[in-house]
């Protein structure tokens, strides 16, 4: 099984599936328009290219055998609206926030949600961040874009900003480099937003932390 991955930009957005070529909802906040429409497609690819001009690519996108396995979407706070509206904001300073995770339903349980996980953590290391962030989800509907919180913490995440749905969690980025076995990672059970039958879903759950 040949799995290949390329940076998030203007030359790979396209790979990403709807409704997530298409979505805005961490990017642009309130200034995002309807999701899915012809402009939110326009708005995100302004943002990508924007991000990638400033800070680099803000992503991965893993391919298995020719087929979108996954994705991965972060950045500094600054590129990031939706972040200001978080009530277990804000983010530390010395993180990058982990927007979005998600893999294919088909790809479940083969360990793509820890692949991407480790190759933002390597991108982030060399880029001289310490530590990312995510606001996770505890009762994941599938309706936006945050990442189950059961998958965080069987991922080394650990809650910085409690809240009863979204607390804000944190990971050094050394954890996700020290894992040893993919398998107890990659449970992964993502949803989606508005889509009947998903292309992917925004991360896992695991019954074990990884390692």
């Amino acid at each position: 099984m040949g799995r290949k991955l390329v940076p998030l930009g203007i030359e790979t957005i396209d790979l990403l599936p709807q409704p997530c070529r298409r979505c805005v909802f961490w990017e642009l906040g309130t200034r995002a328009r309807p999701r899915g429409s012809e402009d939110a497609g326009l708005q995100k690819e302004a943002w990508l290219s924007s991000v990638v001009l400033e800070w680099g690519p803000p992503g991965h996108v893993l391919s298995v055998d020719g087929t979108v396995a996954g994705y991965s979407l972060y950045a500094p706070t600054r590129y990031l609206d939706q972040v200001g509206f978080q009530a277990a904001r804000p983010v530390s300073r010395d993180a990058v926030l982990l927007a979005t995770l998600a893999v294919a339903p088909a790809f479940e349980g083969q360990g793509i949600g820890r692949v991407l996980l480790q190759t933002m953590a390597r991108d982030l290391t060399k880029r001289k961040v310490r530590a990312v962030e995510a606001f996770a989800d505890r009762v994941p509907s599938g309706r936006d874009c945050r990442i189950p919180a059961e998958f965080l913490e069987a991922s080394g995440f650990q809650v910085v900003r409690d809240h009863p749905r979204y607390p804000l969690m944190r990971m050094d980025l050394r954890t996700a480099l020290t894992w040893k076995d993919a398998r107890e990672a990659a449970l992964e059970v993502l949803r989606v937003p508005g889509a009947a039958q998903p292309a992917l879903r925004p991360v896992p759950t695991s019954r074990r932390p990884p390692g």
